[in-house]
């Protein structure tokens, strides 16, 4: 498996400032500051928030995060949301400020036939506390019902 060594502090503020930034896009979200789903839509969906910072020019993947915990076997990415009750998974880039809106039911539905058939090799992200587990997934074999950008001014 291969490895990444994160910063957890800056990890966060970099979820926090993807929070904002979806937001921002998608003002009829209210952001929940708590565990569990990180929005909620005023019809009472739930939805989760994942960022990333990497240059979504330079990459055809998406991070799918499956554990966010190998140790104590706590779920990550759409399986958390998921076991959250979320309707919805985002996942933003915020270089360039691009957010995919999926359907959690309809996201971990591509992800289990993608798993299936593919067999990806697993990476391993380890923080000084804990170790997170997921898979690089081609962008295009997953099926957002909504795309949100920053536009031009």
């Amino acid at each position: 498996m291969s490895k990444v060594t994160p910063n957890f502090k800056k990890d966060l503020l970099t979820g926090q400032a993807g929070e904002l930034a979806i937001k921002a896009l998608w003002p009829e979200l209210e952001l929940l500051h708590g565990k569990g789903a990180d929005a909620r839509l005023p019809n009472g969906e739930l939805v989760e928030l994942k960022t990333d910072t990497y240059d979504h020019a330079k990459t055809d993947n998406f991070f799918i995060e499956y554990m966010g915990n190998v140790d104590t076997g706590k779920f990550g990415g759409p399986w958390k949301a998921q076991k959250d009750g979320c309707q919805w998974f985002v996942y933003y880039f915020s270089n360039p400020g691009i957010a995919y809106v999926f359907s959690t039911e309809e996201m971990l539905a591509e992800m289990n036939a993608y798993l299936l058939k593919h067999n990806p090799k697993p990476i391993e992200i380890r923080n000084s506390r804990w170790t997170t587990l997921g898979w690089k997934v081609p962008r295009s074999l997953l099926s957002p019902v909504r795309v949100l950008k920053n536009e031009a001014k």
